[in-house]
């Protein structure tokens, strides 16, 4: 994602939002890419992140959310379903 390299899309990294910070974001279309580690499981980590993607979607961006093995071990099928994604949404202005 770096250097506009998905489809000519910036992608910015760990973006301050709200008061969250996103692994990757791309204003254009109001995505955000999250890519969550093994704390991400736990019981206080999943109603945290859930809280996170419903403020998140009260101000338009859509999230998506990746394992750290999904990305080391099936990057393609990861950057498909980003750019699918990406295809399904307007731009924002």
């Amino acid at each position: 994602m770096r250097d506009k390299k998905l489809e000519g899309n910036k992608f910015r990294r760990q973006h301050p939002i709200a008061g969250y910070i996103l692994d990757f974001y791309c204003h254009k279309f109001k995505l955000a890419i999250e890519i969550d580690g093994g704390y991400h499981f736990s019981q206080v980590q999943l109603e945290y992140d859930k809280k996170r993607t419903m403020d998140l979607n009260e101000r338009g961006i859509r999230e998506l959310r990746f394992k750290n093995e999904q990305v080391m071990n099936e990057m393609g099928l990861v950057l498909e379903l980003i750019l699918s994604s990406l295809c399904a949404r307007t731009p924002y202005p």
